[in-house]
């Protein structure tokens, strides 16, 4: 090869290089950030458990003047280790479901909270004169029942439930499960374009470094720059979900993601200038080898 199809071909393999580097680098974040640990270490940091509990107390008083229950006939039987279990059982199932396997709905059970609705009803039926028939215990094993989903719903953080019933969580496993996949074709790919450029330098292999390290400048800069835009505009602030714990349950763990993508393109810039300063060394050396090599031949 002449000097302008070298650079022409590195230029060409460059370009590739820059989204092979961009992409191995956002997948590993990926591959590496979502998972099963790190959603329930997210929850306990942000408290979810907490925010549950604060959601159910100011929902069931706010019902209080349609369904004529109080709100400590519910809240006296929940607390929030029981909460924090049910959010963590969401969390494994949802990862469950993204593995491709079948999740069946967990049944809730709490005896303190199913005996302070029966008491409250019984004792209101008394009050009232109601009949304690079949009809009776239908109404109140359905507001038992409902009791079971609010707390359910609520618990379930990431909307795992609401996205298995209109299955988007189907589509979702099959890019989860192909993660590991795609990581393994990218970074084999930008390594062998890697050899490939050695080989198109194969005269002057510092180049190599030269391409390479620009290369992962550009990606690194091309994939902070929206990243930098999220983080400093604080785009996910404007996510309009009323369930407080849903709300801080995906901002946060979108934050959390972003500034890891963040973290790991500025590490991929560094990686690049460090390895376009080697190039500069290199060359450096080079060039005085070859200035040696010149007076040498003069004085013979």
């Amino acid at each position: 090869m002449n000097k302008a199809s070298t650079y022409l071909a590195s230029l060409f393999l460059s370009v590739l290089l820059v989204f092979g580097i961009l992409g191995s680098a956002v997948l590993t974040v990926t591959h590496l950030s979502i998972n099963r640990d790190k959603a329930i270490e997210l929850s306990q940091e942000n408290a979810l458990e907490q925010k549950v509990y604060d959601y159910l107390d100011k929902y069931y008083k706010d019902k209080y003047n349609t369904s004529g229950i109080p709100a400590e006939v519910y809240m006296e039987a929940i607390d929030v280790n029981w909460l924090r279990e049910l959010i963590e059982n969401s969390i494994n199932d949802g990862f469950e479901a993204l593995e491709g396997q079948s999740v069946p709905k967990r049944k809730l059970t709490n005896n303190d909270l199913e005996k302070n609705i029966r008491d409250f009803l019984s004792d209101y039926a008394d009050k009232s004169g109601v009949n304690k028939d079949s009809k009776y215990e239908k109404q109140v094993d359905k507001v038992v029942e409902n009791a079971y989903d609010t707390i359910q719903s609520a618990c379930d953080v990431f909307k795992i439930r609401s996205l298995q019933q209109h299955g988007v969580l189907s589509k979702l496993s099959r890019i989860f499960s192909n993660i590991p996949l795609a990581l393994a074709v990218i970074s084999s790919t930008t390594l062998v374009l890697i050899l490939i450029l050695m080989l198109v330098n194969r005269k002057d292999t510092a180049y190599v470094l030269y391409w390479t390290g620009i290369s992962a400048v550009i990606g690194g800069i091309i994939g902070i720059a929206p990243c930098a835009y999220l983080l400093i505009t604080k785009y996910y602030n404007s996510f309009s979900i009323k369930q407080p714990q849903i709300y801080t349950a995906y901002t946060s763990a979108m934050y959390g993601y972003t500034s890891t993508v963040t973290a790991t393109m500025i590490a991929v810039i560094v990686i690049g200038i460090a390895i376009m300063i080697l190039y500069s060394v290199a060359w450096g050396f080079k060039q005085q080898s070859n200035e040696i090599n010149a007076i040498k031949k003069t004085k013979n």
